[in-house]
């Protein structure tokens, strides 16, 4: 589909720095609209106070799992919304890496809500894997195999999705040196460093890019800083945040998300609401910096991973009934598309 003009950054002309984690021994494609010219300003803050700024060592005296989350909404809430629940497969050692829950967001609808899995950054590593077709590009197909690494095969832990396919909004994406797609200034972007270190920033916002490990962009931030983009609460059936294939805006999404004190990741998978309803559902949980992943019913995913006795591991448990798979996927047979994977931290370096 053919793409209008880029949007202007929404973020005023601060540098956002890469948080300072000490390093340790669908039945539908996506349709992005035509980005809108006008300039988007940040609305007022969602979560006071102002963020505190970052220091040497910001896992210090930052609790995990983090507080209960209390329901948004007393009318819609069902027992357990908010409370923290300790996951089998990735905490069986006995060492609480990730955590989940499940939130009902809507004031008046109990179909539409969050199920949210938290992970601990100070014992778990976030990468990227490029996919074997997606995104186009000329790359060595040997530098793009769409598996995780057998380095990494008894560290990995879970995979999850990616953004959106090249051709819906032509988000960049960079992998270890080789640039898929060129980047966007006003694109949301998660990005890694070596060392464990990762960010979700508005691109253009951006520090220390010329070091980066990889990148992948997104559509603009849900939020950042706290605050939900402006786009969002002036038109909350927005397209440029994708939208089903007949015009549908409440549908299924997944984000990306860091709390203020940056030890706590979010991964988010929500039914049934539109990129307005995402936003507030994430402040609501305690995010202060989110990106959008893919959308639609087919290509929002997250698997855990189990390690049977002298075998590769394999799915073992997907976060919400009714998910496809194959259980060799990401190991031993390629994905198409992009994805993240998560390992313990701590293993053998990538």
């Amino acid at each position: 589909m053919a793409c209008g003009p880029a949007v202007p950054t929404h973020r005023a002309a601060s540098r956002v720095a890469i948080a300072d984690v000490a390093p340790t021994p669908a039945r539908a494609p996506v349709l992005v609209e035509s980005p809108a010219a006008s300039r988007a300003e940040i609305s007022a803050p969602l979560v006071p106070p102002a963020l505190p700024a970052p220091t040497i060592e910001p896992f210090e005296g930052t609790p995990f799992p983090p507080p209960d989350v209390p329901p948004p909404h007393v009318r819609t809430a069902a027992t357990g919304d908010g409370r923290w629940q300790r996951i089998d497969a990735p905490n069986a050692d006995g060492r609480v890496r990730m955590v989940r829950t499940r939130l009902h967001n809507h004031p008046l609808r109990r179909d539409k809500y969050i199920d949210v899995v938290a992970v601990d950054r100070a014992l778990v590593d976030l990468a990227l894997v490029v996919g074997k077709d997606e995104p186009q590009a000329t790359v060595a197909p040997e530098r793009r195999t769409g598996l995780v690494p057998a380095r990494d095969h008894d560290a990995l832990l879970a995979v999850f999705n990616g953004g959106f396919m090249q051709r819906h909004g032509n988000w960049g994406m960079m992998h270890d040196g080789d640039v898929y797609t060129p980047p966007r200034d006003e694109a949301c972007t998660i990005a890694g460093r070596a060392d464990g270190r990762i960010a979700v920033a508005t691109w253009s916002t951006l520090e220390g890019k010329d070091a980066l490990a990889w990148w992948r962009q997104t559509p603009p931030c849900l939020v950042e800083g706290g605050r939900i983009h402006a786009r969002l609460l002036r038109e909350p059936g927005s397209g440029l945040w994708g939208k089903s294939l007949e015009g549908h805006t409440d549908i299924r999404r997944s984000a990306l998300a860091l709390d203020a004190s940056r030890r706590v990741l979010f991964y988010v998978f929500s039914e049934w609401n539109n990129a307005n309803e995402l936003a507030h559902a994430l402040v609501a949980l305690g995010a202060t910096d989110a990106a959008e992943l893919d959308i639609n019913w087919s290509y929002t995913r997250f698997f855990w991973f189990e390690h049977p006795p002298g075998a590769p591991p394999r799915i073992g448990e997907a976060l919400v009934p009714k998910l496809d798979f194959d259980r060799r996927r990401y190991v031993e047979r390629a994905a198409e598309r992009d994805f993240f994977y998560l390992r313990r931290r701590g293993d053998p370096a990538r």
